[in-house]
Formats: structure tokens, sequence, C-alpha cells
């Protein structure tokens, strides 16, 4: 089974393929959309899938090229993914679900799977596509043609459908206060979930989303009866050569309505006591699990409290890097530091625990990473935020953020409905 790299000249070219793949045939993009964004430089498509693994309640099933099931067994599910990628040698790419973090930590998922979708899905591809990603001039001329063609050819339509009150959320996060005042936890990532209705191409749902705002860790996956469209805009880990990298998000602010009023709220974000404290907590446990699997004393901080901009937010960003271990697996790095502390809280493991008792939805996907493995052994995986999962004409998108002993419950839930806007989804009545 050999795989091959195809160079691209555009991302028009790969979407090309992204719309001519058809429903029934795997297919994974991984999207990087701002050519200015110095971390992530090439967008990567794969699909010709000769293999895929999934996991779901302890058993990993190999499926062949054909959509035939090969084996099942019962076994850990990152010993199953390291066994599989020595028996299939090559790219391999997918995702990993929120859940897996009952296989490393003795917890539990107490809400319903809704969607039902594998724990992780990991392929191994035999075409792959790569797009080094232009200059900033190219990527206007690009959203300029296509914002008027999607404006002269809608060809998608989400209609909302259900969300937690706002009552409810804010009593959530007054209960996740409570526990912080207690001195059970330092900080949570407390989040809820949307219905809708979806009718169309998810194909044109996902290049609205790249237009409202695009994204360095952007994906999108066609899994037959699923698709994910994601617009993340945070790395959850990458290893290259010896390097590990990790860039936490935390600190979130509105885009202005113009240049001043834009200026002003990037500057209220960078000079936010509270914001860099949330942030500082999280690379600190970043800091944490990167140790547990790095040489000693290489773990650093190389970027802190960096403001990035986005289509429709400002965002806090840090950066911790590492040596990875000798004797570290590129599988055991990745098990180690997940689900990203960003999407959790400290101290984790209690932060995880407190978010399944809160939280009234099973997160799947969300909170998961989405990314790929190439042959030389490194790897780069993204943060599954800002994401629509669509199953027949069902759509659902969650969104979050840190809840600490500062928080002001309004401001929280407002902040959830400004990371809900990517969908063009007019959520007014609910603040």
């Amino acid at each position: 089974m050999n795989s091959y790299v195809i160079n691209m000249e555009s991302r028009e070219e790969l979407i090309d393929i992204v719309r001519g793949n058809g429903d029934q045939n795997p297919l994974i993009f991984l999207d990087s959309q701002l050519p200015e964004h110095p971390s992530n430089k090439n967008s990567w498509l794969f699909n010709g899938f000769e293999r895929i693994l999934t996991y779901k309640n302890g058993i990993a099933t190999q499926i062949d090229g054909s959509g035939n099931k090969v084996s099942s067994v019962k076994l850990d599910p990152w010993e199953a993914l390291t066994t599989f990628r020595k028996e299939y040698p090559g790219y391999h790419c997918g995702y990993f679900g929120y859940d897996l973090k009952n296989y490393s930590e003795e917890l539990i998922s107490r809400n319903a799977d809704v969607i039902g979708m594998p724990e992780f899905w990991i392929g191994r591809a035999s075409k792959i596509y790569c797009y080094s990603v232009g200059d900033g001039e190219e990527l206007k001329k690009v959203q300029s043609n296509r914002v008027i063609e999607n404006e002269s050819k809608p060809s998608f339509r989400v209609d909302f459908k259900k969300i937690i009150s706002k009552q409810e959320y804010l009593d959530k996060i007054k209960a996740a206060q409570k526990l912080i005042h207690d001195g059970d936890i330092y900080e949570v990532n407390l989040s809820h979930q949307i219905e809708a209705e979806f009718e169309g191409s998810p194909v044109d749902l996902y290049q609205s989303m790249y237009h409202r705002g695009p994204v360095p860790y952007a994906a999108y996956l066609n899994l037959g009866d699923i698709v994910v469209c994601c617009a993340s805009p945070e790395r959850f880990l990458k290893k290259n050569g010896k390097n590990l990298i990790s860039d936490p998000i935390k600190g979130t602010r509105p885009r202005g309505e113009n240049e001043i009023s834009d200026s002003r709220i990037k500057k209220e974000l960078f000079e936010s006591e509270k914001d860099k404290a949330e942030n500082l907590m999280i690379v600190d446990l970043v800091r944490n699990d990167l140790s547990r699997v790095s040489k000693q004393g290489s773990v650093r901080v190389t970027s802190l409290f960096d403001v990035q901009s986005f289509g429709t937010v400002h965002q806090l960003v840090s950066r911790v890097e590492s040596e990875i271990s000798d004797n570290v697996t590129q599988e055991q790095a990745i098990s180690n530091c997940f689900p990203m502390g960003s999407m959790t809280g400290a101290p984790k493991i209690r932060a995880m625990e407190v978010i399944d008792e809160l939280e009234n939805y099973h997160r799947g996907i969300y909170s998961g990473a989405i990314g790929f493995f190439d042959p030389a052994g490194d790897f780069n995986f993204n943060v599954v935020i800002r994401s629509a999962i669509i199953k027949k004409n069902n759509l659902w998108y969650s969104a979050g953020g840190a809840i600490t002993s500062d928080s002001e419950p309004n401001q929280e839930w407002i902040e959830t409905l400004v990371k809900i806007r990517a969908l063009g989804l007019d959520l007014s009545e609910f603040e």
C-alpha cells in the first residue's frame, strides 16, 4: 500500500476535490487558512483510505478500503493505535474524541451519546494532497471571489432548534464557582451545546465559516454518515523532530465594529488581569502535561499572552515547548497530554469530573483533536472547538469558556454566544 503526495497550487483546488469526493468516501481536509500565521503553513487533504481504525466502548475495529469490517478486538485505545500504525505505516489522519480521557484516567461519561461517533477514527491514506499556503494578497483574492459566489448561490440552511436556557447555564457557572471557592478546583471549562436542523451542502457551510474568519487549524471531515466542519484557531500538540509544541488559548473578546473599537477591545484583552490569570493557569497545566513526556529541564514557555486576531474574535494565546524524551512514543506523548488543558481546567482530573457533573450533554469530538501523523514520525493536531457536527439533517455546535472565581456569569454566557456566531445564527434574543 503505497502513499504519494501531490503538491497543489491553491486552496481552491483542494476545495474542488472536497466537493467532488462523494458522501460515502471518507475524506479529511486539514485547512491552514491564514498565510500570515507563522505556525501552520501547509494545508493537507487525505483520501483513498485503505485501512481505518475506529474505537468505541473498549473495542478497536479495523475497516478496509471498501468499508468492510475486518476485525474487532478489545484493547487499550492507545495500544491499538500503536499496533495499527506499525502494521500499516505511512500517513495517518483522523480525530481523537474527548472521551478517550476515560481510558487514561479513572473517569466516566455520564451523559447520553446522542451523536454516536467513535471515540477515535484514524485512517491510513493512500492519496495525500499538500498546498503550501501563499501570501495574504492571495487569501484576500480567494475570499473575495468566494464571497460573491456564496452570496449569489446560497446552498445550505441552518435553523436553530434548541439551546440551554440562560438561567440554567448561569446556575451551572455559579455551581462551578462554589467549587472554586471551596478549593475543589481553580478553573473549569464549562460549555453547552446547541442543536439545529441542517439542509444543503456541508461544504458550503464550511466555506461560510471560512469567510467569517479564516483560522490556522481548520478541518473538514467527511466520514460518510457524519461531517465535521471545524474552524479552530488552537493547536493541541505538534511534534517536529524532537520538539513538542502546544499553543493554549484562554481569553476571548469579540471583534470591534470599526478599527478604533477593534483596537480598544484588543488592548483591553491584553491588559485584562483576569484573562491573563486564566491563561497562565492553563499554561502551567500544559507545562505539567509536557513534563511527563519530555526531557528533564526542557519544558519552557516561549510565548506568553500573545493577542491573536481572527475573523470574529481576539484570542489570548501562549506557547509551551519541550524536547520529547527518547523513550516516549508519539502515541504516549499525545495520550499523556490529552485532552488539551484549555478544554478542561485545573487541576485537570478533578476539573474533568466537574465538567461531567455540570454539563448536560456528551462532548464527543468537541474538546478532542483533529490532525495527522507523517511517515517521518512527526504529528500535528488541533483542538476541536468552533465546530459543527452534521448527521443527516441534524447539526450540533458546542461553545464554552473558562470559569474562575472572578468570572462574571452573564459575560461568560455572552462569550459562548459570540463563539456560536461562526454558524451565522442570530442569537441576540438569548443575550
